[in-house]
């Protein structure tokens, strides 16, 4: 019996269980293991329940959304990661369930095929203890590691490791993609380090800063080590799909042989390598060009090589208008410096005594006209890329993609020097990237990704 005090102040006797034995509800936020939250406000107001939804603005509505949406993804991928040692304990069927399967489905909605993918996915990462890591502490989703598992090896496990924590869905897809076009083509090529490499004038593609933008020559890989069939995301590279795909080529060409009404396409079709299907693209070539061509041909001239010398020309022409470009550039950046050091010269000699010599060498001025000085003395650049320059790299690359093997659209100009480091928009040092392709190459730059830690 426990005395109980009123509203109006008079003692009430009333039976009252412990706290003990009806304690009152906890409310932790479960997003991450400390309970923190950007969004305490509207988590920790315990008044926000089915009756007091319609208060809440779309802004508080959609941020309470995307956070509980992204922790339940967070705690779905630590309870996968655990699957693996219930299987291997067998508790599934010390605490009353079938299966494994049953286990996952009840306590966290995972369907069968889902159990599946964790369970193979933790047999094939048993010799490759960083990737097994990610997956049984839940740091990377399922998807995210089906998509690397064909071409994880014991070498690149560590770069896959970090790769996969730092990269989106879409850009792991990319770098599979890529890895799997280098090694189709492993024959021709000589650089066999295993992993998507940019040759930036140097093999070993170490020096970013001294090299030009070179997005063509990749290198190859080794074999995959586990068949992609039975995980999803592979795309084009299943290989059922390669092997119905290298029959229909191989028919495709039988048929074209004794059809002869294929033959009047020969001079107007190439096969493009960069297609994984293996499938031919026409060249798209109006009448009035074609018939110019065939009447040179007629002619006894080589449209081979006159087609070869005016592309070699117009290579020509655009590396010199970009050498140019480039040479104003550094002019400007060194006029600019030379003018910030007079700057700050000057300055520095207004503020010395009258008594001092006038003829002080320049070596003996304070320091004030230190490169810090004349960092701050001088305006920051603009990170705006100018149209004509924007224009030599349209003319050299078009609109997609510069890497060789991408046919996206590109959406992002590339600075291969970082632009914080070298403050210039040189079309030497260039290239229009698609979104995937651009944060692959701000990945493969160390500093970069411990710059935007540190942010």
């Amino acid at each position: 019996m426990n005395n109980t005090i009123t509203t109006d102040g008079r003692q009430n006797m009333a039976v009252i269980s412990p706290i003990w034995q009806n304690p009152a509800p906890v409310s932790r936020p479960c997003g991450r293991e400390d309970g923190s939250s950007s969004k305490t406000d509207l988590l920790n107001n315990k008044n926000i329940h089915s009756s007091k939804m319609a208060l809440l603005t779309d802004e508080n509505l959609y941020a309470l959304c995307k956070t509980y949406g992204e922790r339940a993804r967070i705690w779905r991928q630590r309870f996968a990661g655990l699957l693996p040692e219930v299987f291997k304990r067998k508790l599934y069927e010390k605490k009353g369930f079938h299966s494994i399967f049953e286990f996952a489905k009840k306590l966290a909605g995972m369907s069968e095929e889902q159990v599946r993918l964790v369970l193979n996915l933790e047999k094939r990462f048993e010799t490759m203890p960083a990737l097994r890591s990610l997956l049984t502490t839940g740091k990377v989703s399922v998807n995210k590691l089906s998509r690397i598992v064909s071409i994880a090896t014991n070498k690149n496990e560590m770069f896959l490791a970090n790769q996969v924590q730092v990269l989106s869905k879409n850009a792991v897809e990319t770098l599979v993609r890529d890895e799997k076009f280098a090694m189709g083509n492993e024959k021709e090529n000589d650089n066999k380090n295993g992993i998507l490499d940019v040759n930036f004038g140097h093999k070993s593609g170490k020096k970013l800063d001294g090299d030009f933008a070179d997005f063509v020559s990749q290198n190859s890989s080794q074999e995959p080590l586990f068949a992609p069939k039975s995980l999803p995301g592979q795309m084009c590279f299943d290989t059922k799909n390669a092997k119905s795909n290298s029959h229909s080529s191989i028919n495709s060409e039988a048929d074209s042989a004794t059809d002869p009404s294929t033959e009047k396409d020969e001079n107007i079709s190439v096969e493009n390598p960069n297609n994984c299907a293996g499938k031919s693209n026409p060249l798209n070539l109006s009448a009035e060009v074609q018939e110019k061509l065939l009447k040179l041909q007629q002619k006894g001239l080589d449209v081979n090589e006159l087609l070869k010398e005016f592309l070699q020309k117009r290579e020509e022409e655009i590396a010199q208008r970009k050498a140019e470009i480039g040479r104003k550039i550094m002019e400007e950046m060194e006029e600019k410096q030379i003018n910030s050091w007079q700057d700050n010269s000057e300055n520095s000699t207004k503020n010395l005594p009258i008594n001092s010599p006038t003829n002080i060498p320049q070596t003996a001025l304070p320091a004030n006209g230190s490169a810090k000085h004349q960092k701050s003395a001088s305006p920051s650049p603009s990170r705006h890329i100018p149209i004509s320059i924007k224009r030599i790299l349209y003319l050299e690359h078009g609109t997609k993609c510069s890497i060789r093997n991408c046919q996206k659209l590109s959406e992002q100009i590339h600075h291969v020097r970082r632009f914080s480091a070298v403050p210039s928009h040189d079309p030497r040092y260039l290239a229009p990237l698609c979104k995937a392709h651009h944060e692959l190459m701000h990945c493969k730059d160390l500093d970069y990704i411990e710059i935007r830690k540190r942010a």
